[in-house]
């Protein structure tokens, strides 16, 4: 990633696992804010304490409940989302 996400907010779902961790890494070696969100706690938590700026919180995406509630979370700590 070449681009510069100093201070960005990003937001990536699945972040736990596979692509959605690789991502969270990528955004965060680029200066953003990472919001790490999944189902899997133990996995969650443990992966975003290895990033720097990383929050995680967990998240069922397919709840439309949890997603209100995660934005609430996210709204308090920033005003804007950058990327999603």
């Amino acid at each position: 990633m070449h681009q510069d996400f100093q201070d960005r907010v990003v937001v990536v779902s699945g972040a736990a696992t596979g692509v959605g961790l690789a991502v969270s890494r990528r955004f965060s070696e680029a200066g953003a804010v990472v919001w790490m969100v999944d189902i899997d706690v133990d996995r969650g938590e443990a992966e975003s304490s290895e990033i720097d700026r990383a929050v995680f919180h967990r998240c069922d995406v397919t709840d439309e409940s949890e997603v209100e509630g995660l934005w609430g979370h996210i709204a308090e700590a920033s005003p804007v989302v950058d990327v999603l």
